[in-house]
């Protein structure tokens, strides 16, 4: 299905009921998962860890984003991004987390046909066994730069050898696989190094996964630490970049999948709050409207990142326009919510956590990189027309 199909679906299920289109296609893709996840309520879903990355593996949500020809589901990006807006909806945790995974498959299935050392195999494999790929590239850190992994690779006549943390890394207790990206140095050095992806085996000789989310706010992520110490890579299952100091087509199409599905996840928290403003039944259709106007709107910049990744052409300048959305997205998701928490009113507020949770769980886009703050300057220099830098 075509984004432009997509997008007329939007517009007849919207007239429908709030979320009608993204359920929809959420029934459509994985059936039965949406019932369950509303059975069980959002108290549960969020305050038991991992229940919801359970779920959506029991309804094979692990497939989504691997093509057919592997096994897969092969929804289309803006599917991809339909579906984790419905599951954000419910759980927020889970469709963060399980993020990490999509997205990485998305790298791993461009890898795989561009032949830089992943073979389809891999990606056959991770299908029919259900394997959940964890994500140990950016850092969490304000001013950390993906192109510029923290891990040490060690090489020696026995192989080589990682070392270091990821953290904060979602997924990490359901984790079958994580990819991590290394600077594999050249012979005169890291200075001339190439950038690599490795994927490693969660339960690695050397891996261990430590406490390390200490907010209850999506707390049901499994978001932890991962820790390397001379941990075994096999070389076979490095893809390397072209240009190390620059994104590639395959990193930058990485990227853009990622501002994707996890602006599409917040904007699913984000909506939750807004249904309950909407199902109150006590807000004027002004207020509604405003609220529409910021969250529809964001859904609108999503089908524009979708049809980017559909049109194949993943320049410098495309990332920058999805970066602009992305950034948009998140100041629309900031000021919707701020509204609708303060439409719910003092009694919803003391009654039930739950408006608090989506307001505060809503904000964490502004933490995922690569941040506003970072990439500021490079954008505005991007308008005078230099190429994008600073990732």
């Amino acid at each position: 299905m075509t984004t432009a199909s997509l997008i007329s679906d939007i517009s007849s299920a919207s007239r429908s009921c709030y979320l009608g289109a993204e359920r929809a296609c959420l029934d459509r893709l994985l059936p039965g998962l949406d019932s369950e996840l509303e059975q069980l309520g959002f108290e549960q879903l969020e305050s038991t860890e991992g229940l919801g990355i359970r779920l959506i593996k029991k309804y094979g949500g692990v497939r989504l984003c691997i093509p057919k020809t592997f096994g897969g589901i092969g929804a289309t990006a803006m599917e991809a991004a339909q579906v984790q807006r419905a599951i954000a909806s419910r759980s927020p945790s889970a469709a963060i987390a399980t993020t990490m995974h999509h997205f990485t498959i998305a790298t791993l299935v461009e890898l795989s046909s561009g032949g830089k050392g992943l073979d389809w195999l891999l990606i056959e494999a991770i299908a029919k066994d259900q394997l959940w790929v964890a994500s140990g590239f950016a850092e969490g850190e304000p001013d950390g730069r993906i192109l510029c992994p923290s891990m040490a690779l060690e090489e020696s006549v026995n192989g080589f050898f990682i070392t270091g943390v990821k953290r904060p890394c979602s997924l990490s207790k359901s984790m079958d696989l994580i990819s991590v990206s290394l600077l594999v140095p050249g012979k005169d050095g890291a200075k001339n190094g190439r950038l690599a992806v490795a994927l490693i085996p969660a339960h690695s000789v050397g891996m261990s996964v430590d406490p390390f989310w200490g907010n209850n706010i999506l707390s049901a992520a499994e978001t932890c630490s991962v820790n390397f110490n001379r941990v075994s890579v096999d070389p076979k299952l490095f893809s390397y970049s072209d240009a190390p100091n620059s994104l590639d087509r395959t990193q930058t199409r990485g990227l853009i999948w990622f501002q994707l599905l996890i602006s599409a996840s917040y904007l699913g928290v984000a909506s939750a709050l807004v249904e309950r403003v909407i199902k109150s039944g006590r807000v004027g259709r002004s207020y509604l409207a405003q609220l529409g106007i910021e969250l529809e709107g964001a859904m609108s910049a999503l089908a524009g990142m979708g049809l980017i990744l559909e049109s194949g052409t993943f320049t410098s300048a495309a990332l920058a326009q999805v970066l602009f959305g992305r950034y948009s997205i998140q100041q629309a998701i900031d000021r919707a919510t701020a509204l609708a928490f303060e439409l719910g009113g003092g009694r919803d507020f003391a009654r039930s956590g739950e408006a608090s949770y989506l307001v505060a769980a809503a904000r964490g886009l502004n933490f995922h990189p690569p941040s506003r703050s970072t990439m500021a300057e490079a954008l505005g220099a991007q308008l005078e027309g230099e190429d994008l830098h600073g990732i």
